[in-house]
């Protein structure tokens, strides 16, 4: 299962991580940003995120193939927990994001595969004028 909408979302406060790397390294970042978190007695507020730096699939192939993705992953929280030199707590800025929701069994996707889904979305229009009556 997987499903690909915008969603309008609000500023949220996340501790997160960010690094370069291969795309493959999300599925042991958010293990430890959780485990980090979780140890520092953090509430969490709302499902993890992946922002997604790369402006198109060619730029993040090269960039996954190169080991040098930017990689952030974030977990919103209700309340600001201590940091590390890895860990940061921020105020993610709200706006309009695409929203990825997928069962386990799709977590192989990376960006790079996701991109054209997510593209396609942006282009068309959210909102359709409808004659006032």
């Amino acid at each position: 299962m997987i499903e690909i909408s915008v969603a309008n979302e609000k500023p949220q406060l996340v501790a997160g991580m960010r690094r370069s790397g291969h795309y493959k390294e999300i599925a042991k970042m958010l293990p430890a940003l959780f485990e980090y978190a979780m140890s520092h007695g953090a509430i969490i507020a709302g499902p993890p995120l992946y922002l997604w730096h790369e402006k198109s699939v060619e730029e993040a192939m090269k960039a996954d193939e190169a080991g040098n993705a930017d990689i952030e992953v974030c977990v919103p929280i209700a309340e600001k927990i201590p940091e590390n030199d890895e860990i940061k707590c921020y105020e993610l800025s709200g706006g309009k994001m695409a929203q990825i929701i997928h069962n386990l069994n799709s977590v192989a996707l990376t960006p790079p595969k996701i991109y054209p889904s997510v593209n396609e979305l942006f282009l068309k229009p959210i909102f359709q004028n409808k004659p006032l009556n």
